[in-house]
């Protein structure tokens, strides 16, 4: 239970410092970054150095770190990409899930998954290619707005 503890208390202790040098060297640095991110994201990386190092063993904190992660990056490309792009949210986020679990071991069937993945982006580009389409353009219309903010 000390372990979890530690975490949120080195997140919350991340965030702050990262907030001070933030509102200091903003001027300086000249770009916005996100002190909750940055703080989970520099945790979880520090955790991965000690669990590779096999200093750390909690691989359910480290994933879930790692999760929040992933989900903040996809929200992060999302909003910063072409409305024609957001057809290409599932292969991105299920590559973004591949890598993650891949910091943390190596998948007995990477090929296999590696193959999947090529064959899915080759797949939605494809279709982004003929998005135009008659027959496809509907079914793309669906695969956009499925995750359209209600």
């Amino acid at each position: 239970m000390a372990e979890i503890f530690n975490i949120l208390l080195s997140i919350m202790v991340l965030f702050f410092i990262l907030l001070i040098i933030k509102e200091i060297f903003w001027k300086i640095i000249k770009k916005d970054f996100c002190a909750i991110c940055a703080s989970v994201s520099l945790t979880w990386i520090g955790l991965l150095v000690l669990y590779w190092s096999n200093l750390f063993n909690n691989t359910v904190i480290l994933a879930l770190l790692i999760g929040e992660s992933i989900v903040g990056t996809f929200y992060l490309v999302e909003a910063k990409v072409r409305k024609e792009f957001t057809l290409f949210r599932l292969p991105f986020l299920l590559t973004l899930i591949v890598i993650g679990y891949s910091l943390i071991e190596i998948p007995s069937d990477l090929r296999k998954i590696i193959i999947f993945i090529i064959i899915l982006w080759m797949i939605f580009i494809f279709a982004h290619l003929y998005r135009n389409n008659g027959s496809i353009s509907s079914f793309i219309k669906k695969i956009v707005e499925c995750c359209r903010r209600w």
